[in-house]
């Protein structure tokens, strides 16, 4: 599954980390919530019979005044 996340800090570690709501889609677009906030993607793998595994892209850059209006799981899940 794909879930969204806004971080208060850049490398995500510290800070606020929030789920955003409704936000479970490869791409996102971006809310002027996002302004000043790093964005990941959280991915986690179901398999009946097994743990999930969880994984995270790196951050987005800060989210500044958007010159475009998705981002993509492409753009930099690991």
């Amino acid at each position: 599954t794909y879930q969204w996340q806004r971080c208060s800090a850049s490398d995500c570690s510290t800070g606020t980390v929030l789920d955003l709501t409704g936000a479970t889609a490869p791409s996102y677009t971006i809310v002027p919530a996002d302004l000043g906030s790093y964005l990941r993607l959280k991915l986690t793998g179901h398999l009946s019979g097994y743990a999930d595994a969880t994984n995270y892209s790196s951050p987005t850059s800060q989210v500044g005044t958007p010159a475009f209006s998705t981002i993509s799981a492409a753009s930099g899940a690991q």
